[in-house]
């Protein structure tokens, strides 16, 4: 939206429409506009999106005008993975509706974020990579408490969701969970779609 020219009544009612979209999506389309590049707005939607765990994908809309506004895609991609550090693994591609310019690639790259959204791993070759991963790098010690991670298991696809086996789980720094997702995404991307990662205390 352009501040101030939306009533907050209407304002209002899209968000709730734009929620009611989310819920029913596997993967989710945060259109921007090219003239406003992720507003507060968006940035909003996007939260709602990712704490849904569904897939998502940033069109930048009204690509025609870019040379107007002498902006490059290089450009416009450092501007939104700034403004979305909490979503860098989400694919942006550049469209014009009016043009129809750009909706291919759109609905492929979608396309390629649900089969993400929906990728199994072998256990074994799971468990392997991040009891290495725990090897190269272990959790930080509490005094004389140490956080003790014992195995790791996919449960779920859609989103995808990994559940941890911990002697603790209220030492899981938010810190080394997120050295566990990078571990996982370095090794199978996962583009566009967020990780659920659970820890259960095994007892």
């Amino acid at each position: 939206r352009r501040s101030g020219s939306i009533e907050r009544g209407i304002e209002r009612y899209s968000v709730l429409r734009a929620i009611r979209a989310i819920d029913r999506a596997d993967v989710a389309i945060l259109v921007m506009d090219a003239l406003e590049l992720a507003t507060n707005q968006d940035a909003h939607i996007a939260s709602y999106i990712l704490d849904a765990y569904k897939g998502i994908v940033l069109a930048v809309n009204k690509w025609d005008l870019a040379s107007d506004l002498d902006l490059s895609q290089e450009q416009a991609s450092q501007i939104i993975s700034t403004a979305f550090r909490f979503a860098s693994y989400a694919p942006v591609c550049f469209i014009s509706a009016l043009l129809r310019s750009g909706v291919e690639d759109l609905i492929d790259t979608t396309q390629e974020v649900y089969r993400e959204w929906h990728k199994g791993l072998p256990r074994y070759e799971l468990r392997r990579m991040i009891m290495n991963a725990i090897a190269e790098h272990p959790p930080a010690t509490v005094g004389k408490r140490a956080l003790k991670i014992y195995s790791v298991a996919q449960d779920q696809t859609g989103p995808p969701s990994f559940t941890f086996y911990v002697n603790r789980s209220d030492m899981v720094h938010f810190s080394y969970q997120r050295y566990l997702e990078n571990t996982l995404r370095r090794a199978y991307e996962f583009k566009g779609s967020p990780l659920r990662m659970r820890f259960k205390a095994r007892r």
